[in-house]
């Protein structure tokens, strides 16, 4: 659904249609906080991909705009490990403002800024695997949550229109609903984690010892 669809759709469920007492900026605000909610609320992950171009002797770069946590990165293809100051203090032998450059092979975050170690000597794809928030809404958006779950947002703005209309009745049933969705799209997000595999724990120390297939 766009984001026009969604507000159709609620203000029909809540017979307000035409109805300017609610804007459509506010409901455009509504829809993205229902998206951040189901984040919050429900673990849902917002995967992206981010790429830039390295430049020789330039150690720190900066997070992509609306990503809120990094799962990889990789240097021309090869995954980074990541370390932490003690780890980056026992490479350097406690130089921190060492300038040897070569290629990466590991990275560190501080202040939303990505530190590569060694220092990069070339310019190649650096990418940053991680998980983004949702971007503002307007009319032309395409929504970050998944039209699957669009359902739960339609809900969740009507429930904020009878929260405005001071409607409690409405308000308690649609907050029900919503806490309904929460936890079902939550069962919908572990039932696709373990699609076409077994549930257990990865042991990333001992790839070495499985077929890919087994992990």
């Amino acid at each position: 659904m766009t984001p026009l669809e969604i507000e159709t759709a609620a203000r029909r469920m809540y017979n307000s249609v035409g109805n300017s007492f609610y804007s459509r900026d506010e409901i455009m605000d509504y829809i993205y906080f229902a998206q951040q909610a189901l984040i919050d609320e429900a673990n849902m992950l917002l995967e992206g991909i981010f790429s830039t171009t390295t430049v020789a002797d330039q150690q720190e770069y900066d997070f992509p705009t609306n990503i809120h946590s990094i799962k990889r990165i990789t240097y021309d293809g090869k995954k980074l490990e990541r370390i932490d100051f003690h780890e980056d203090d026992a490479y350097t032998l406690f130089n921190s403002d060492t300038t040897d450059s070569g290629t990466p092979l590991y990275y560190f975050v501080w202040d939303r800024t990505i530190s590569l170690r060694p220092i990069p000597d070339s310019a190649v794809t650096l990418k940053v695997y991680g998980y983004k928030s949702p971007q503002e809404v307007t009319e032309l958006s395409t929504l970050d949550v998944p039209a699957e779950h669009h359902y739960a947002l339609v809900d969740y703005v009507v429930r904020e229109l009878t929260a405005k209309d001071q409607n409690w009745p409405a308000h308690d049933r649609f907050s029900n609903r919503w806490l309904t969705n929460v936890e079902r799209v939550k069962r919908k997000i572990q039932a696709t984690k373990r699609k076409d595999r077994f549930a257990h724990v990865k042991n990333e120390e001992a790839l070495g010892l499985y077929t890919f297939g087994e992990l």
